[in-house]
């Protein structure tokens, strides 16, 4: 008898499972490395440029409104 209610509540046990995780959100961006600023042979890297930074500003808004936990910067070792 013992065995039984073991077996019972070792195989009904399954039924007790966790919900499952609610999927995460990642958002990747990718955009000019920042270190080629302004220079004559490349002057569509001049951040500084107002249409740089008005796509800066959207860039700014839409990490905003997605409310970020963690923000990840590649960076090249010195």
């Amino acid at each position: 008898m013992f065995v039984v209610l073991l077996l019972a509540l070792g195989l009904g046990s399954g039924c007790w499972a966790q919900a499952p995780a609610p999927k995460i959100q990642v958002l990747a961006i990718g955009f000019d490395h920042l270190s080629q600023l302004y220079t004559k042979q490349a002057a569509q890297s001049d951040v500084f440029s107002p249409k740089k930074q008005a796509e800066l500003a959207q860039l700014r808004t839409r990490l905003a409104k997605f409310k970020p936990d963690l923000i990840l910067v590649e960076a090249e070792p010195q």
